[in-house]
């Protein structure tokens, strides 16, 4: 076999060859220039993600020092709240111990009365003997007057029957005596305790009976007594029970 070609033949071959390398320079220069384009919009890609990225640590950075800003006020502000708590406190306790002074004095110095707590104590200690009878006798002094007044409604709020007789000439008595012919006597028992609410240094069964006898009329001597004497003097810590001002 013969391998000589013609002129023409080698000059198309040559043509073909030269044109087929310059396709394929072209197609290498498309592919450069894609790559080129790829490779730029991975990176832009990549610069966005990054700033994004960036931008989310940077915000998230503000966030934390403002939350770091906010604890450190809202600490500040507790430890504020904490000292006007203890400063309100430190004033509650001055203020009651100033109350707690002045109630001592009026106590010493201001005539004697029974609170509310102490009238309903009374009166709650009283009510199961509801339609007793008892001999009620003060002093008409005007201190004694206003305060065995307070006792008498006391003792009418629980249902009792006393007889009233006013002292006026009489061997001095101070506080509160009751008694009664029956030292056993329940309705006696439940009077001195609820007494001891308006006076703790109340005294039950007393050897007054006698006196009382000489004041009462003979029919009602035989039954319990209460004797409102004088305001004591110097006393200066009353019952807590009483809050009368002994």
């Amino acid at each position: 076999m013969s391998f000589d070609m013609s002129r023409p033949m080698l000059e198309s071959f040559a043509s073909a060859a030269n044109m087929m390398v310059r396709v394929f320079a072209i197609l290498a220069a498309i592919s450069a220039l894609l790559y080129l384009l790829s490779n730029w919009r991975l990176q832009k890609a990549s610069r966005r993600e990054t700033d994004q990225r960036l931008e989310a640590e940077r915000r998230r950075a503000d966030l934390e020092a403002e939350l770091s800003h906010s604890r450190n006020r809202l600490d500040a502000l507790n430890a504020k709240l904490e000292e006007a708590r203890k400063d309100n406190l430190s004033l509650v306790a001055q203020l009651e111990q100033e109350h707690e002074t002045r109630l001592q004095i009026q106590r010493r110095l201001g005539p004697r009365f029974l609170t509310p707590r102490a009238l309903s104590g009374i009166t709650a200690a009283l009510q199961p003997f509801a339609g007793q009878k008892v001999n009620f006798g003060y002093f008409t002094e005007l201190e004694t007057t206003g305060f065995a007044q307070q006792l008498l409604d006391a003792l009418k709020a629980a249902g009792w029957n006393p007889q009233v007789f006013k002292l006026k000439s009489m061997q001095p008595l101070y506080g509160i005596e009751c008694g009664g012919p029956n030292s056993d006597d329940p309705a006696l028992h439940a009077l001195a305790d609820a007494l001891k609410l308006a006076d703790r240094h109340a005294v039950s069964d007393g050897n007054l009976a006698p006196l009382l006898g000489q004041v009462v009329q003979p029919q009602l001597a035989d039954q319990l007594w209460i004797l409102v004497g004088l305001k004591r003097q110097r006393l200066m810590n009353p019952h807590p029970e009483a809050e009368s001002n002994q």
